[in-house]
Formats: structure tokens, sequence, C-alpha cells
């Protein structure tokens, strides 16, 4: 897929995001892409260098904190320890901005999760029990609580930092996000 399609794909998934969020009472600020044409993210810039930002500042009741809004397919099966369980991830660099961007602002992190698929990865079928299906609606996790239990694997694409299924709140059904 073309960095444009997976951009595109992204956006609606945090559109989605923005959107519930704000029916929860929230202010929504979108931390836009600065350089689209060289595939940058939203950056925070401090005295130390640019960060890799969360994608929306989220104010509700005079805090401030910061969100980043996957929007995911499946989660994965994970078979080894600590598996059997279902995953899901972010890019490792990434993860480590987001933890300095929390450290730098003072502000919390939240990675909310927008799954939508019930039906497994083709490759991950051979190893679920009979008739799993995959968790689908919106997740979330605060880098809190991420940091308590992230497992990083090193071995693809510059490392992913996962959680699984069980670490992760339930924060709605897919239908509130996408309207059925």
């Amino acid at each position: 897929m073309r960095f444009d399609e997976k951009l595109a794909i992204g956006q609606a998934g945090e559109s989605a995001i923005a959107r519930w969020l704000i029916g929860r009472g929230c202010t929504v600020l979108p931390a836009y892409e600065i350089e689209i044409s060289r595939g940058k993210g939203p950056r925070v810039y401090s005295s130390e260098g640019p960060l890799v930002s969360p994608d929306l500042g989220v104010i509700k009741d005079g805090a401030f904190s910061w969100v980043e809004a996957k929007h995911k397919t499946v989660f994965s099966w994970r078979r080894c320890a600590p598996g059997p369980r279902w995953e899901t991830g972010v890019d490792l660099i990434h993860w480590t901005d987001y933890c300095r961007v929390e450290e730098v602002s003072g502000c919390p992190v939240w990675l909310l999760f927008l799954h939508r698929e019930s039906q497994p990865w083709s490759g991950d079928v051979p190893y679920l029990p009979d008739g799993a299906t995959c968790p689908t609606g919106l997740f979330g996790i605060s880098l809190t609580r991420a940091r308590e239990c992230a497992r990083t694997d090193l071995r693809y694409a510059g490392g992913m930092a996962y959680w699984g299924h069980d670490d992760l709140t339930r924060l709605a059904p897919l239908a509130e996000l996408v309207g059925g």
C-alpha cells in the first residue's frame, strides 16, 4: 500500500476517534502533518529536538492530554509467551517519542486503537481456537499503564511495542465509531 493510501486510512480512523471524543465533551486539536510530501507525521519541537507527536491534543474539564489514534484492521494472534492472546501495537520509534512527549509536556498520553474487522488475518487462522474472532471496537491504554505491560520486538520494521487485548480497556463498540 502506498503512503498516501495508508495516510488516508489513518486519517479516517483519526477522524472517527476525534468525533467520538467530541461526543463525550472533549475539545480536540488535531496535530496535522507538516511535511506530507516527505512522509513525516506531526511533531513536537523541544530543546532536545523534534519528537513524533501523538495525533490529537484533547482538552476536557480544563485538563490537556494527548491521544495517539491508531486505525487497525485486526488484532494479531500471539502464540508465544506471553500468549496466546490478541495483540496490537505501534512502531517502537514512535512509542519512544510518545513517552518523551509525555515527559517534556507534563501531559498524559493515551493510545487509542480502533479495530474494525472481526475476521482474523488468514496467517493467524491455523493457530486459533475454533470459532475465534478478533475483538472489534475502540480500545485504549494510558502510557502509564502501557509502560508496565509493553512487549517490545525488534525483529520487524525497526521494532514494535505491543499490548495484549486484555491490557487494553474497551472504550466503545465499533458501531459507536463507524455507524454500524
